[in-house]
């Protein structure tokens, strides 16, 4: 058989060895590549995860804001009917502001301090009141006991 190859054994030994490290080194290549395709499938999956644990805090966010506002929707409300019960100037129109808030809690709580004040003061003079009502009945039962008494006395000494 006669060797079709211009090439001698050595050549064709150093073209195998040097074929051999290509598909070594293309191999070596293809399992990085694999690899970093395994790596970037599950950067994938760990970001699609985290993309629907987002969506769901953010409708979770959304929900509790939506509460928020109707919260604060609903004071609002609140405050204005007080105001309006109570004749506190400055609160009626559209959505109050915070600081709107705030300054109602404050004159309503001055308010409510005010009325507890002048409620003890007039707490304070009924006992004074009652005080001295008991004292009079007090002093008019004694009187009408002395009168009783001398009523006695006289019809004792008509009697005589």
């Amino acid at each position: 058989m006669e060797n079709e190859y211009d090439e001698d054994d050595e050549s064709l030994q150093t073209f195998r060895d040097g074929y051999a490290r290509e598909v070594a080194q293309f191999t070596a290549e293809l399992e990085a590549a694999q690899a970093k395709v395994k790596q970037i499938r599950r950067d994938a999956t760990d970001t699609k995860n985290e993309h629907a644990q987002l969506v769901r805090q953010s409708g979770r966010l959304d929900a509790e804001r939506t509460a928020h506002e109707k919260r604060l929707e609903d004071v609002s409300t609140r405050i204005k009917n007080l105001a309006e019960q109570n004749g506190i100037d400055g609160f009626a129109g559209g959505s109050l502001e915070y600081e709107q808030m705030k300054d109602f809690q404050t004159r309503i709580q001055t308010l409510i301090d005010t009325n507890k004040t002048e409620l003890s003061r007039h707490k304070q003079r009924a006992l004074q009141n009652d005080g001295a009502l008991e004292r009079q009945i007090a002093q008019l039962r004694q009187d009408l006991h002395s009168l009783h008494q001398d009523i006695r006395r006289a019809r004792d000494t008509l009697q005589t």
